[in-house]
């Protein structure tokens, strides 16, 4: 067993076990049946893979090789990555398609496009979506030239969405279903919008008014058949409030959530509440506390400008028994309001928290609106480092940036010191303040790193 281990191992890695051509000579076998349907393979390929690489030649049929325990070749199989490759064993023999059949549909893609709707319709059947784990909504641009609208009813104010909504309401028919990834733009950047004339007339992005389809659809599923996710993780979302969000559906739909990331985009100037320097920007949480399960252990508040941590979810009435892991992209710190007590919030979590991760995340002076001169009293990052090196206990890793995001992309936007929480300009503190704030943060380090020695 152990030499066949290590023949088949090597022949996967040079990509010779699956990709055998058929020698000139060999005499071709009679036709056998496909044990894999071939309008599954078409499904995936209509549901997550935009293009097929050129085939691999898997003609010759298992008898011309030695004979493997199933074990070995479910093995072997499990670390194949290439979606194309899956598809292709799952049209080899039965055994094969046993093997591959729940790795090529583990994870599946849902867009705003027909052809993707209707594969993604087609998934719902007692054969694959058993094997569903994770749905990917991806977020199409509309062609430019209108050809190839997302979905039939398109209006000149956003999406219609019937046909949408319904492919969406096939998640109750995923028992396994442990995952939702929302993907609302392909890239970052501000939403391109109409904001000229009057506000009820102006064409608001497609992107809104699908994340409002989508939170809308969940929100209308029959609880007892939606199954309790795991993972939520909701990229570029614009901070609206959306009252679909606060209902029992979605609240059951979340209830035993472990990981949660939501990272919101930038301001739309069609919706000044977005923009955290207007002076209408809302208070009230995206996600409000009924809606956060405390069985988080993981936790992530990314954003694509400086918000307030509380804008996604009341951090100043939560705490989570299970979290250990917390990742914070260009939140603000300040002093220990009632509202935003980011700080109260990492050091409440000291007995169970082991990763500490912080991007671009400025100290922030003032949380007044109006500007005014530089307050005689303000938060100093010493501060904060002196007291959650106290209070974190058990944290074995530490990422603190201040020049990079967590993609490695560098902004020099963000200041360590700013004035204010909305204006958010650049203060400059004296030069023996920056070096004390730069010691209590390597001691908190050393700390955290002879943890893991």
């Amino acid at each position: 067993m152990t030499e066949r281990w290590r023949i088949c191992t090597e022949m996967t890695r040079q990509g010779t076990l699956f990709r055998v051509q058929r020698p000139a000579k060999f005499p071709k076998r009679k036709g056998r049946a496909i044990s894999g349907p071939k309008t599954d393979n078409m499904i995936m390929i209509g549901a997550r893979i935009e293009r097929i690489s050129p085939l691999i030649s898997l003609s010759t049929t298992m008898e011309s090789f030695p004979s493997f325990p199933h074990e070995l070749l479910g093995a072997i199989v499990t670390h194949v990555r290439s979606p194309s490759d899956l598809l292709q064993l799952r049209a080899t023999n039965s055994t094969l398609n046993t093997f591959a059949t729940p790795l090529v549909f583990r994870s599946v893609t849902l867009a705003n496009r027909d052809n993707r709707i209707r594969s993604f319709k087609l998934l719902a059947n007692s054969r694959l979506a058993p094997h569903v784990r994770e749905v990917v909504f991806q977020y199409m641009e509309v062609d430019p030239d209108r050809e190839s609208e997302p979905v039939p009813d398109y209006a000149p104010r956003g999406y219609d969405g019937t046909a949408f909504v319904e492919a969406l309401g096939h998640i109750t028919h995923f028992p396994a279903l442990e995952s939702l990834v929302l993907n609302f733009r392909e890239n970052d950047g501000p939403f391109k919008s109409d904001t000229g004339g009057d506000a009820h007339e102006r064409e608001f992005p497609g992107e809104v008014i699908l994340q409002f389809l989508i939170f809308k659809a969940l929100s209308e599923q029959p609880i007892r058949f939606l199954p309790p996710l795991k993972s939520l993780i909701v990229d570029k979302y614009l901070p609206l409030p959306n009252p679909a969000i606060k209902t029992r559906s979605i609240i059951a739909l979340l209830g035993k959530l472990s990981h949660l990331a939501i990272k919101t985009t930038s301001p739309c100037a069609a919706f000044p509440m977005t923009d955290p320097r207007f002076e209408s920007y809302f208070s009230e949480s995206l996600f409000q506390k009924e809606v956060v399960p405390t069985s988080l252990v993981s936790l992530e508040l990314h954003h694509a400008c400086v918000r307030p941590a509380d804008m996604v979810i009341p951090i100043s009435d939560l705490h989570f028994p299970h979290l250990q892991i917390l990742s914070l992209q260009r939140n603000y710190f300040g002093d220990q309001s009632e509202f935003n007590d980011l700080e109260g919030f990492i050091a409440r979590h000291g007995r169970t928290l082991l990763e500490l991760k912080i991007f671009l995340c400025p100290m922030a002076m003032s949380t007044s609106m109006t500007p005014k001169a530089r307050p005689k009293h303000f938060r100093r990052w010493s501060q904060l480092w002196e007291r959650l090196n106290g209070d974190l206990k058990v944290l074995r890793n530490l990422v603190v940036s201040e020049r990079h995001d967590s993609k490695g992309v560098e902004d020099d936007d963000v200041a360590r010191y700013v004035d204010n929480c909305h204006h958010l300009n650049a203060m400059k503190l004296e030069e023996s303040e920056d070096v004390k704030d730069s010691e209590a943060l390597n001691r908190f380090q050393k700390i955290v790193e002879s943890r893991v020695q």
